[in-house]
């Protein structure tokens, strides 16, 4: 199974940290994760690709946008696709995956935010998607 995440750049709350990594060791508990995707940006990113290494996931891939976050993150992967314009990456994240994490910085969907875009591109692939809301109540879309 292939797992990815999507986020705010503002990093995630703590509820949403404790909520994601309890769902996230869930799937690897089950033995059959073999990689992760994430867009190499400050905040979700850098924190999501963080617990991932933490239980073991053994392949991170990382899918930089075209322009790096002001603080330079480049985060924790074992393979780094090239560069894309930050709606081809979002795609390309939306595609590659099983199941993707997304922890939004609000509790309604947004039109211009990034993560919403990679939801709604997960979506018209048919991936799972988990929404883990700011409070840690969570959406699984099946």
């Amino acid at each position: 199974m292939i797992l990815g995440h999507t986020g705010t750049r503002e990093g995630m709350t703590r509820p949403q940290i404790i909520t994601f990594s309890k769902l996230v060791s869930a799937e690897t508990d089950e033995g059959n994760v073999t990689e992760w995707h994430h867009g190499c940006c400050r905040g979700s990113d850098a924190q999501g690709s963080i617990i991932a290494v933490s239980l073991g996931i053994p392949h991170i891939v990382g899918h930089p946008g075209s322009h790096p976050a002001p603080d330079g993150y480049q985060g924790f992967w074992d393979e780094l696709l090239p560069a894309k314009g930050n709606l081809e990456r979002d795609e390309d994240i939306a595609k590659a995956v099983d199941l993707l994490f997304a922890t939004p910085r609000g509790m309604h969907e947004s039109v211009r935010q990034g993560t919403w875009v990679t939801v709604r591109r997960a979506r018209k692939h048919n991936t799972r998607v988990t929404i883990i809301w700011p409070d840690g109540t969570f959406t699984d879309e099946r």
